[in-house]
C-alpha cells in the first residue's frame, strides 16, 4: 500500500478546510436569516402573536442588542476554543427556533430571538478567529469574503424562503425550518469542523 505523500496530505488538508468554510458559511446563512427575518415579517408576527405591531419592535431590539455581547464572547472563544463557541452558538439558535415554533407566545418568541442573536454573537467572532488561525495569510481575504456571502444570502435566499413558508404554512413554519437547518448545521460542524 503506497504511503501518503506530503503533497497528498496538503491536498487533503486544503479540501477539509474548504469543506469547513462551506459548512460554516451555510451555518452563518441560517444565523443571519434568523437575525434579519423580523424586519420584513413584523406584520405577520404581529398578527400571529395577536400583539400590536409596535410590540414587535421589542423583539427586534432584543435580537439586535445581543450584538454588543460579541465583545465578550471573542475573548471567551480565545480561552475555551473556537469550535466549542461555534457549536454553542448554533445550539442556542436551534433551541430558540424550536421553542418559538412549538410555543407561539410573545414571551417565548422574545426569548427565541434573543437566543438566535446570542448564538450569532458567539458564532461570528469564533468563526473569524477559526478561519484566521487555519487559512494561510495569502488566502484569508478570499475565505473571509466567501464567508460574507451568508449576509447577502440571508436576504437573497433566506428571506424569500421564509415568505413562501409563511404564505403556505403559516407564521410558525419558518421557526421549525430554521431550527431544523440549525440542527443540521450543528451535526455538520461536529463532523466537518470539530474532527478537522
Amino acid at each position: 500500500m503506497p504511503k501518503e505523500t506530503a503533497s497528498d496530505k496538503a491536498s487533503t488538508s486544503v479540501s477539509r478546510l474548504t469543506l469547513s468554510i462551506v459548512v460554516t458559511t451555510l451555518c452563518r446563512l441560517v444565523l443571519n436569516t434568523a437575525r434579519r427575518f423580523v424586519y420584513p415579517f413584523a406584520p405577520a408576527l404581529s398578527r400571529g402573536l395577536e400583539v400590536p405591531l409596535t410590540a414587535i419592535t421589542s423583539l427586534i431590539a432584543v435580537n439586535q442588542a445581543t450584538a454588543v455581547l460579541g465583545l465578550f464572547f471573542g475573548p471567551i472563544a480565545d480561552r475555551l476554543g473556537y469550535r466549542l463557541m461555534m457549536l454553542t452558538g448554533m445550539t442556542l439558535l436551534v433551541a430558540g427556533m424550536f421553542a418559538g415554533g412549538l410555543f407561539p407566545f410573545y414571551g417565548v418568541i422574545l426569548i427565541a430571538l434573543f437566543l438566535a442573536g446570542l448564538g450569532k454573537s458567539m458564532f461570528d467572532p469564533a468563526l473569524q478567529a477559526y478561519v484566521s488561525e487555519r487559512v494561510p495569510f495569502h488566502r484569508r481575504g478570499l475565505e473571509i469574503g466567501f464567508l460574507e456571502f451568508s449576509w447577502a444570502g440571508s436576504s437573497l435566499l433566506g428571506i424569500p424562503l421564509i415568505a413562501v413558508l409563511i404564505d403556505r404554512m403559516g407564521w410558525r413554519a419558518p421557526f421549525f425550518v430554521r431550527g431544523g437547518g440549525g440542527w443540521l448545521g450543528v451535526r455538520a460542524l461536529w463532523f466537518m469542523v470539530v474532527n478537522s
